[in-house]
């Protein structure tokens, strides 16, 4: 049976889809499908690649996109990676709700396909650091990114794509520090400031039980990070 109803998406799938800027798009890990047939529903996008490792999802994506009349706008199927979009043009790749090292195995294993992209729209659940890295280091370009706090937990997300140029890391920002934005911290964005002030208090908590040398350098680079914000606040009270 084919329905209307509109698919809702959870904040962070939202955040997700308000990056897609494209005719094309490919959910790569797409699970139970929602966000490849919201973007059609929204006129996000006109046609949408879907896939999944498993089974089982693809399964629910093609069962959702019958029941709400867009199957034929996609094609779903069960691959690895981007392996499924491997011959395929797309505009954008979403890579969502996977650890921050295994996204960027799938790039590393598709690197042609990723490179070939407009946007590359990623939600890491963990490991966004190993990420940020890896972009930096493959001169892929962050062109966006947001953090959103979904039940009390923050999650970034991260619009990139690849330039062939080293991305421009802000002076401010503590060398090689990679485990919060550089490109939120230039934009003094107030999530990221919220965040911030969270891993402080954690990171002292930490430090007062007893010392640890990671937690020292964390909070060292938080605390240069908040000195550019508290720059910003200084510079409007004068």
């Amino acid at each position: 049976m084919i329905t209307k109803k509109q698919i809702h998406l959870t904040d962070r799938l939202k955040a997700v889809a308000e990056m897609v800027n494209c005719k094309t798009v490919a959910d790569i890990g797409c699970d139970h499908g929602r966000l490849a047939v919201s973007l059609l529903q929204q006129g996000k996008a006109d046609f949408a690649y879907a896939s999944d490792i498993s089974p089982a999802s693809v399964a629910k994506t093609e069962a959702l996109a019958k029941k709400c009349g867009m199957h034929d706008k996609m094609h779903i199927t069960c691959a690895d990676g981007l392996k499924a979009i491997a011959d395929k043009a797309v505009d954008a790749i979403i890579i969502a709700g996977m650890g921050g090292i295994l996204i960027s195995e799938i790039l590393d294993a598709g690197a042609i396909t990723a490179k070939s992209a407009q946007q590359i729209i990623m939600q890491p659940m963990r490991g966004d650091s190993e990420l940020r890295q890896y972009l930096y280091e493959n001169r892929y370009s962050i062109i966006d990114e947001r953090l959103v706090f979904e039940d009390k937990r923050a999650y970034p997300i991260i619009c990139a794509r690849y330039t062939g140029e080293y991305d421009n890391i802000p002076d401010f920002f503590p060398k090689g520090f990679y485990e919060v934005s550089y490109y939120l911290a230039k934009k003094r964005d107030k999530n990221l400031h919220r965040y911030l002030h969270m891993q402080k208090e954690r990171l002292t908590a930490i430090m007062q039980s007893k010392p640890n040398s990671e937690a020292e350098r964390f909070l060292h680079s938080i605390d240069k990070i908040l000195d550019y914000y508290n720059k910003e606040e200084n510079d409007e009270a004068k």
